[in-house]
Parts: C-alpha cells; sequence; structure tokens
C-alpha cells in the first residue's frame, strides 16, 4: 500500500499540475507611444463646441500626414484610447485601446470618434481627477510603449475636485508625459494656467485653439509632434504669441483698442529690472505689472525648452537664446531673459553682417529685423512643408 504524501508534498505537486495545464502569462504589446486622448466634456463646453471636437479628432486621425508620421516614427504602432471627462469620478472610456499602424486601423478609430455619445455630466471641471483615471489607463491598456503621453483638452481651469499639479508630478515621475490642447474662449489666462498645473514631463506642451473651427487643424499639429516626438518643430503660442497675449492685457488694463494698445506698447512698454531705479512715467510702471505675468509665461516656456533640450542632449550645452518676433524689441527683455534663464540672450538682427543694411534701413534696422528674421524662418518653414 503507497504511503499517502506530506500534506506540503501535496500541495506542492497539486500547485505544479495547475501551473503545467494554466496557458502562457499574455505578453503586453510592444507600441511606440501609448496616447490617451482627455476630452473635456463638462457643461461649459456647449454642443456646438462639442462637436467640432469630436469632428475634429476624427479629421485629423485619419489625415494623411499623421498616418504617414505613424508609419515612419512609429513602426510598431500607435495605441490610442479615448476618454470624455468632466467633473470628480466622471470620466467615460468612449473608445477602448486599439494600435493604429496604418491607414486602414486610423480609419476604424476615427468612425468610433466620430459617432461617440456626449455623456452625462453633473457639471465641474475636475482636470486633476481627469489627470488620475489617465494614468491608471495608461498603466491598464496593456502595452509597452516606448513612450506615454495624456492629451487633455479643456477650456477651463479646475474648480472641482483635486488639484491637478500633485497629480501631473505623479505622471511626470511615472514616465508619462502631460500634454494640452487648449480652448482659448473662456478664461484669457488658460494657457498659463496648462502651462504651470497641467503638463509636464519631457518635451511637454500646449497647442492653442483660439478657434474652434480650427480645432482639426491644432489636434493634427498636435498629433504629429506626439507621433514623430519632433519637440523642436512646434510653434508654442505662448512663445510666438507672446505679443499678441501683451497687446490684449495691455487694452484690457488701459481700456482702449487692440491697435491702439499696441502703439503704446510699443511706445513705452520695459521690463523693469530689479535694482535698477523706477520710471516716474505712470504709464511704464503699469505696463510694466501688466506685461510681467506673461514674460514670466515666457521664461517658463524657453526654460522647459532648455531642460527637454538637456535630457535629449546630455553631452550639449545650450549658451544662447536668440530672440524674434515683435516682442523681442521689448526694452530690457533680452537682460530680463538673461537673468531668468541664466543663459545669454540676445536680440536676433539678420542684418548684422549685411553692409548694405545701414543705408537700406537706416535707423528701422533695430526695429526691422527681429520681426523681419521671424517672417524668413516661418516662411522656409512653410516652404519646407510644401
Amino acid at each position: 500500500m503507497t504511503s499517502p504524501l506530506p500534506p506540503l508534498c501535496a500541495a506542492v505537486l497539486a500547485m505544479a499540475m495547475v501551473l503545467a495545464g494554466s496557458p502562457p502569462p499574455v505578453m503586453a504589446q510592444g507600441v511606440d507611444l501609448q496616447l490617451l486622448l482627455a476630452v473635456d466634456v463638462s457643461p461649459s463646453v456647449d454642443a456646438d463646441e462639442y462637436a467640432l471636437q469630436i469632428h475634429g479628432l476624427a479629421t485629423a486621425l485619419r489625415n494623411p500626414e499623421v498616418v504617414d508620421a505613424i508609419r515612419m516614427a512609429a513602426p510598431n504602432g500607435v495605441a490610442i484610447a479615448l476618454m470624455q471627462w468632466a467633473g470628480p469620478s466622471e470620466q467615460a472610456v468612449s473608445v477602448q485601446w486599439s494600435n493604429v499602424r496604418d491607414q486602414a486601423s486610423a480609419e476604424i478609430v476615427a468612425r468610433q470618434i466620430e459617432v461617440l455619445a456626449r455623456p452625462f455630466t453633473n457639471g465641474g471641471t475636475a482636470i486633476g481627477d481627469a489627470l488620475a483615471r489617465g494614468i491608471a489607463l495608461l498603466d491598464e491598456g496593456g502595452f509597452q510603449a516606448g513612450r506615454r503621453v495624456i492629451d487633455i483638452s479643456g477650456d477651463g481651469s479646475t474648480n472641482i475636485g483635486d488639484s491637478p499639479a500633485p497629480v501631473r508630478t505623479r505622471a511626470v515621475l511615472s514616465g508619462i508625459t502631460v500634454n494640452g490642447l487648449v480652448i482659448l474662449d473662456e478664461e484669457q489666462h488658460l494657457a498659463s494656467y496648462y502651462l504651470r498645473r497641467v503638463i509636464g514631463g519631457p518635451g511637454a506642451f500646449i497647442v492653442p485653439v483660439h478657434d474652434m473651427t480650427q480645432f482639426a487643424v491644432a489636434v493634427r499639429r498636435k498629433l504629429l509632434l506626439e507621433i514623430s516626438d519632433e519637440f523642436w518643430q512646434q510653434v508654442m503660442d505662448v512663445n510666438l504669441n507672446s505679443a499678441f497675449w501683451v497687446t490684449k492685457a495691455v487694452a484690457a488694463r488701459m481700456d482702449m483698442e487692440f491697435k491702439s494698445a499696441e502703439q503704446l506698447k510699443e511706445d513705452k512698454g520695459a521690463v523693469l529690472l530689479e535694482g535698477e531705479p523706477l520710471p516716474d512715467d505712470k504709464t511704464v510702471l503699469t505696463l510694466h505689472d501688466v506685461m510681467l505675468p506673461i514674460l514670466g509665461d515666457l521664461a517658463t516656456e524657453i526654460r522647459r525648452s532648455l531642460d527637454y533640450f538637456q535630457t535629449r542632449w546630455r553631452e550639449s550645452r545650450v549658451g544662447r537664446v536668440v530672440l524674434s518676433g515683435g516682442t523681442a524689441r521689448l526694452q530690457n527683455l533680452d537682460r530680463f531673459l538673461s537673468l531668468e534663464l541664466g543663459v545669454e540672450t540676445i536680440v536676433g538682427d539678420p542684418f548684422a553682417a549685411c553692409e548694405v543694411s545701414d543705408r537700406v534701413l537706416g535707423g528701422e534696422r533695430k526695429q526691422r529685423g527681429p520681426a523681419l528674421a521671424t517672417a524668413v524662418g516661418l516662411a522656409m518653414r512653410g516652404a519646407v512643408e510644401r
């Protein structure tokens, strides 16, 4: 008669039999990018804006440029899901994770997006809660991704639920980049809010939407940046349109037309540096107070660009920042940014090496140079894109 196995041996044998009959563990699917689209559906987004968001997302995703970018920069595919969000505990996964690798798979996801129904919400804008749910969804997606990104769109700042900044930090520490698609029809300073409290991680950026009819264009631009990971191709509105926001703020503070505010900024705008004597002109002081928060955002975004460069090319160092565009002519801006960034900052002058420039432009050389540098750069960028 065979002796019974000791209890411990029997347990080990039983476990071995179970394991032997178990299917192999499911391996996470490898993709180049895992991208969660987080769409604001809070009550501040009206029916027309919601429709433009959904149509814009679907249109951008099936755009041939986007599909070509996936083929070239993400040959293993881009895992995409869509979450609609509003207040706390109001995050609905409306499009499940799909690996987009070509035009056919992009079309499948685009069709799922364009027939979405808007979920009912109780109100509120809880960006922090949306980010927290987004982190969990990326972890639960079943993908092994080279990069992980939450792209959160919205038209307002947090007014309920968790603050987004600590959640953003948690996302960044988990290797997640948070980008923003900012709808600028409700809050003038929303771009600044997203820069300071929402976006984060290597190469994080915002894409502003001034006109909802151009939402599809903004989404396409954002997707191209995220898919190709070409951070340096982006034209960040908070940088290159800082002149617009400065003038708009001056017009509001001084209660004047935009054109008059632009002229006033040209005539009396200056950045007042700490430790230097203050002018007696009250208008100069007022303009400084109006402009400083926006210029602070400009410094923050440039610093973010410098930090990103340093993480990508550790053996290199940025030795100089060159300013161009209308805002570059603002008195003391180059000195202000040099102090803020700890990097030499100068105003770019494309005519510096042209002997003929003084005869042709005379005293307007310093005024026209920075603006022309931007115009030439944008023209060349357009020529390359065509």
